[in-house]
């Protein structure tokens, strides 16, 4: 029975409005009324046998898949026979068809959350079964903001039900999706590490994934310590289907141990990295191997390797070899050496697409040492429009501290020259452009 408040006043003197209640039968008549249509222009719109639909105006309750095609042809809106016919209580099978009709029809998310609810809320259907079978469905979808809904609605149900597989599990792909969000990575930081309080639920698969995930997500936010347990913790887990992350996790741990400055364990998992990838001499085995040899004294030895590193390395890899290189020149003064490297890989950085947060932070850090090379150079318009380029970077992927430290060197040297008009602008315009960026974001 669909339910439909109508205030009608009869004359002045009715002073409480009067409710009626409209079957899905009446709502039709009266649309098909009001557009003028008779039983048979009406089967002839929807596709639907005329005497299907006079039954249904006459009280018979529809199914779904018949009453679709009817509101249609009369342009009643989805919402309007969607919520009845859903709060009616309908079986399972029921409620995950019209689920995945309004999924493959893109209808609003909250509809298709609304849906999900009814679905979990089936008292024909255990909670465990449904919560699975919704759980399914989702991780098989591609929109992440419809997955992300999804996810959430699973958690809410999930907690309040006390099925905690499927609780651990929706917090981890919730924790997947929102991370991808670069700008927010200090925030899905602790939702991430939150996720590790339902390990016990996790299948072990999951787990170590979860581990993985953390140790890059720390390493990306200086974290380093944190990484390196992550590392630890997922190099002891057991699972055959990270044994590719293996090697990944083992690249990671090593590049924490350089930040951290524990350069003979370094030097360890650099022998560890090589025995699980003894085939290639991959790009971060030849530019760690040059840096190691900056950091115990050995110039030659390290130039020689960033030359080979910046020879052999793939496009996408000369930013990370050509900012340890400028880096290595700064420590040794050798400003033609910076000038040069800069002329010779600015074009070829340029034209490479960066996606990860590594890769874009390296971005920053390019900008932030031209920056700084500029500067040492007197040439302060461009060493601004460098440090703007490189705080733009750096908001990017919620890198706050290098943000503000490139936006203070701009500032500090505004402060103390006269400005190009066009670098002035650039300065006026970074926060709209940053904004512009964010709202592209979420279109996405």
């Amino acid at each position: 029975m669909l339910s439909v408040r109508l205030n009608i006043e009869k004359g002045r003197e009715c002073k409480m409005p009067v409710t009626t209640t409209l079957t899905f039968g009446d709502l039709i008549k009266q649309h098909r009324t009001n557009a003028g249509l008779s039983l048979s222009e009406l089967a002839d719109l929807a596709a639907i046998n005329k005497g299907t639909i006079s039954k249904i105006e006459n009280g018979r309750n529809p199914e779904f898949r018949t009453l679709k095609p009817i509101a249609e042809a009369l342009q009643i809106p989805y919402e309007t026979y969607l919520i009845p016919f859903i709060e009616q209580g309908q079986r399972p099978h029921v409620l995950n068809d019209i689920l995945k009709d309004a999924i493959e029809d893109k209808r609003p998310t909250y509809l298709i959350t609304k849906i999900a609810e009814k679905f979990l809320e089936s008292e024909k259907l255990d909670s465990y079964e449904a919560t699975s079978q919704l759980f399914d469905s989702t991780y098989a979808l591609e929109n992440p903001e419809l997955k992300l809904a999804l996810f959430k609605t699973i958690i809410l149900y999930s907690r309040g039900h006390g099925v905690m597989p499927f609780l651990a599990r929706s917090l981890f792909q919730e924790y997947l999706i929102e991370r991808n969000n670069f700008s927010k990575l200090q925030e899905t930081y602790p939702a991430g590490k939150y996720v590790l309080k339902y390990r016990d639920a996790l299948p072990a698969g999951e787990y170590a994934r979860l581990l993985y995930c953390l140790a890059g997500h720390a390493y990306v936010i200086r974290q380093y310590s944190e990484s390196v347990e992550y590392c630890k913790a997922f190099l002891k887990t057991d699972e055959q289907e990270t044994g590719q992350l293996r090697v990944y996790a083992v690249d990671i741990l090593r590049g924490a141990y350089y930040h951290l400055g524990e350069y003979d364990l370094v030097e360890k998992y650099t022998e560890e990295y090589r025995r699980c990838a003894p085939s290639i001499e991959a790009d971060n085995d030849r530019l760690l191997s040059a840096m190691l040899n900056a950091k115990k004294g050995n110039d030659d030895l390290a130039i020689e390797l960033f030359e080979k590193s910046l020879r052999l390395c793939d496009d996408d890899f000369i930013v990370h070899a050509v900012n340890e290189y400028i880096a290595f020149c700064f420590e040794r003064d050798h400003i033609d050496k910076m000038e040069n490297l800069i002329l010779s890989y600015e074009t070829k950085i340029h034209e490479q697409t960066y996606i990860t947060p590594r890769e874009r932070s390296e971005v920053g850090r390019f900008y932030m040492l031209k920056g700084d090379y500029y500067t040492r150079v007197n040439s302060i318009n461009r060493a601004i429009s460098n440090y703007i380029e490189a705080a733009y970077s750096y908001a990017c992927i919620a890198d706050l501290d290098n943000e503000r430290e490139c936006l203070r060197q701009v500032f500090s040297a505004g402060n103390q020259h006269s400005l190009a008009a066009d670098v002035v602008k650039l300065i006026g315009n970074y926060y709209n452009r940053f904004k512009k960026e964010q709202e592209g974001h979420h279109e996405e």
